[in-house]
């Protein structure tokens, strides 16, 4: 993230790779907003972290939580709402003047939830605000017409078209290049690729693209 970045903590899945929670205290040390969803407060104490507010409905997150974090603001909504309470959080961080965000656990068993919240990237790119969704093994962000990547080889790497075109695309720096293409919404020609120099570049004129970064297992 380029510039201060507010963090979400949703109720999604969370790594038990040894170094996840080192790697989750440092995004949430290293920010300057800390939120948690509903039972992201779950995954923010048991890494001995405290967010600024607790937003949602409050149906999924512990009671043992609530009563740990009881001097911390908590804004709890109706169970029959008309948002995520990942979308408040978001509204939350957007309110208090934040542009850059990041999400963690917004990927889970809940697919729904899941696509939703990659959905919300678009949204987010076309209202000004750049967000991303961030675990322990892969990075989620909306591509930009001039793309760079730096310090991720060896990262699997997946773009995926959201339009029902993506035009004069080009890729450099990976093990599959492109020049010049357009990419079909729904055809797997940009998954999977591998990361093989230090900066691998993505660029294209017109339409939507979601980047999938891969960590491999193993590397740090």
């Amino acid at each position: 993230m380029n510039g201060p970045y507010a963090i979400i903590f949703t109720g999604g899945h969370y790594d038990d790779h040894p170094d996840a929670s080192q790697f989750y205290q440092s995004l949430i040390d290293s920010s300057s907003f800390f939120i948690c969803a509903d039972s992201g407060a779950d995954h923010a104490s048991e890494l001995k972290r405290t967010p600024l507010f607790i937003v949602g409905d409050m149906d999924s997150v512990s009671q043992e939580t609530i009563k740990h974090f009881k001097n911390v603001k908590q804004i709890q909504f109706r169970c029959d709402k008309d948002y995520t309470d990942t979308e408040i959080a978001i509204s939350k961080c957007i309110d208090e003047g934040y542009k850059n965000i990041v999400l963690c656990g917004a990927i889970g068993t809940r697919f729904d939830h899941s696509l939703s919240n990659v959905l919300s990237l678009i949204r987010l790119k076309n209202e000004g605000v750049e967000a991303k969704i961030i675990n322990y093994y892969e990075e989620i962000f909306v591509a930009k017409p001039y793309t760079e990547i730096e310090g991720k080889q060896g990262w699997t790497i997946s773009f995926l078209p959201l339009t029902s075109s993506v035009t004069n695309v080009t890729i450099s720096g990976c093990q599959y290049s492109l020049s010049s293409s357009n990419l079909q919404f729904g055809y797997s020609l940009t998954v999977s690729n591998v990361i093989t120099s230090p900066k691998a570049v993505f660029t294209f004129d017109e339409g939507e693209v979601i980047v999938v970064i891969t960590r491999p297992n193993g590397v740090a």
